[in-house]
């Protein structure tokens, strides 16, 4: 879900169940804070199907919160990091976390054609220029092909 969405490691800690539109593939994410934005942000079918045997797995159905622990516990604030940590040190990928699918996601919209104006919306920036790092991300992409395909 992170990868789909480009949502931030606490907004997927804090979804509720609710927050879930499995049949129309929609998330809704509401800030904390003054502002209280709300965002849509939409999902894939592989995503949604995951979702769906996610929860029939679930005893505590209907249970307030998306994500729980193991112990059916709603997860601390460092429970998702870790967890995603500790996989990919077992799958021998360094460097990945939380934030990691968050990049990943605006680059790869960046690549589809996606505007930059809409990555800012989706990932919930409230100024281009914070949604502008991407870009620079994408310039370094470009650069690479060049190199990899011209020499």
């Amino acid at each position: 879900m992170l990868r789909d969405t480009g949502m931030r490691e606490g907004e997927l800690t804090r979804l509720l169940i609710s927050d879930v539109d499995v049949r129309n593939r929609l998330v809704t994410i509401s800030s904390e804070g003054k502002s209280r934005k709300v965002r849509i942000l939409p999902f894939t079918d592989e995503t949604a199907n995951k979702i769906k045997a996610y929860l029939r797995t679930r005893s505590d159905n209907p249970a307030r919160f998306m994500w729980l622990t193991c112990r059916n516990k709603y997860p601390a604030h460092t429970y998702i990091y870790k967890m995603i940590v500790r996989y990919a040190r077992l799958a021998k990928l360094p460097g990945i976390h939380p934030h990691a699918f968050r990049h990943t996601f605006a680059t790869n919209m960046l690549k589809l054609g996606v505007s930059l104006n809409s990555v800012k919306v989706l990932l919930g920036h409230s100024s281009i220029t914070t949604t502008m790092i991407y870009s620079h991300t994408e310039e370094g992409i470009a650069i690479e092909e060049y190199r990899c395909k011209v020499g």
